[in-house]
């Protein structure tokens, strides 16, 4: 007689309690999953709009390159010669040199701020200088009527600071003014530097501000430095600014082979004097030289 074995089937409450144990677990993974997806989606999206954002400030750091300069120029026995080296790729310093008749004209200035905020008013600045630098042959007259011309805007404008030159290279002649710009270096052939104060308060402040002009002779061998506050504000690693004396001191020393040559005299010996430390501002600068022969 063959027994039987008894086959014992779950009952309902403990086969409840497993399913009831396993569905949290498998929702637990699914939304887990569904996380991870989105988190990913999100990184694929942030990465896109960072790289149209580079290719934004790239184009933008075009442009301005483009604006600036050109980074020689030859007009008669002059050499003009300038650079900008932003700390950021889009720069608030800009420095324009032009022709207007028989004369030349440029302008260095630094937009108050980096990056975008200095950029954004960058081409509008440069726009504004040009014009009216080509249609008043006396730069004070052309910096009168580019600060009313701001003071006029209804926004919140920053600090713009222009050394603005017109060079009658025929005549020899430089007439210059700035607009709480740095005051120029001018370097003579047989006499120590000295700075060139000309010119009025920052732009686009008081609406009714006057600026004046000087003119100077330039014989063989004379030359100008114009720079941003960058260069003379740069620290060292403790903390010290290259400064104005340093400044004038270096300029002392330039060789004035050629416009090229003393702008890159000046940078050696601001990046010397650095070390270490890193610049916080961007630094502009131009230097002017009549040659000798």
């Amino acid at each position: 007689m063959h027994r039987r074995t008894k086959i014992r089937r779950p009952n309902r409450a403990s086969l409840s309690s497993e399913y009831l144990h396993a569905l949290p677990a498998a929702s637990a993974d699914e939304h887990s999953d569904a996380e991870r997806a989105l988190a990913e989606a999100q990184a694929r999206r942030l990465e896109s709009e960072i790289q149209s954002l580079r290719q934004d400030l790239s184009e933008a750091a075009q442009v301005q390159h483009l604006l600036n300069g050109p980074r020689e120029l030859r007009r008669g026995s002059f050499e003009i010669a300038c650079e900008t080296f932003p700390v950021r790729q889009v720069s608030g310093d800009f420095c324009t040199v032009f022709d207007v008749g028989g004369r030349t004209a440029f302008a260095l200035g630094d937009i108050a701020g980096k990056g975008l905020t200095a950029g954004m008013w960058f081409t509008h600045i440069i726009s504004l200088v040009r014009f009216h630098a080509a249609t008043n042959t006396d730069p004070a007259a052309a910096m009168t009527t580019i600060n009313r011309e701001l003071c006029s805007l209804r926004l919140e404008r920053p600090l713009i600071t222009v050394f603005l030159g017109s060079l009658d290279w025929s005549a020899n002649t430089l007439t210059c003014c700035r607009a709480g710009h740095p005051p120029p270096v001018l370097i003579r052939a047989n006499a120590g530097p000295e700075l060139s104060h000309e010119g009025g308060p920052v732009l686009g402040v008081v609406e009714n501000a006057e600026f004046e002009a000087g003119t100077t002779t330039f014989g063989p061998g004379d030359g100008l430095l114009a720079y941003s506050d960058g260069l003379s504000e740069l620290k060292n690693e403790q903390g010290e600014e290259f400064g104005i004396c340093r400044l004038l001191d270096e300029a002392e020393r330039c060789d004035r082979i050629s416009a090229v040559s003393m702008l890159f005299r000046m940078l050696g010996a601001v990046k010397d004097f650095a070390g270490g430390g890193q610049p916080d501002d961007d630094i502009t600068m131009m230097a002017l030289l009549r040659n000798c022969a």
